[in-house]
């Protein structure tokens, strides 16, 4: 688990950030993992079935920024089947970008 907390400055109201995590998934027979993003309660997460061998890319939107922080929380799990002691799971998440976009 990895959080922070961003300070924003500046009219909130005119603005959107988008954050983005990215890194690689990988699930074998057995196995699985989830990632999640979460920005100011807004969260999304991104289900890695057996079989997965990939990179990804997730983001949150986070419209007008009302306040003066983003709390920002990325969560990683990786889990196998105990009837399956073979298997394995490996998520890592990369890095976790924001662009400031303006509404107009």
């Amino acid at each position: 688990m990895f959080s922070a907390v961003v300070p924003v400055h500046g009219d909130g109201n005119d603005i959107s950030i988008a954050f983005t995590t990215d890194g690689y998934a990988f699930a074998n027979e057995g196995a699985d993992a989830y990632v999640l993003l979460s920005v100011n309660g807004q969260t999304a997460v991104q289900q890695f079935s057996a079989g997965t061998d990939q990179g990804f890319d997730q983001q949150v939107i986070v419209k007008g920024v009302p306040t003066s922080q983003c709390h920002l929380a990325v969560v990683a799990v990786a889990q196998r089947d105990p009837a399956y002691p073979d298997a394995a799971a490996l998520l890592r998440p990369g890095s976790v970008d924001a662009e400031i976009r303006p509404s107009s």
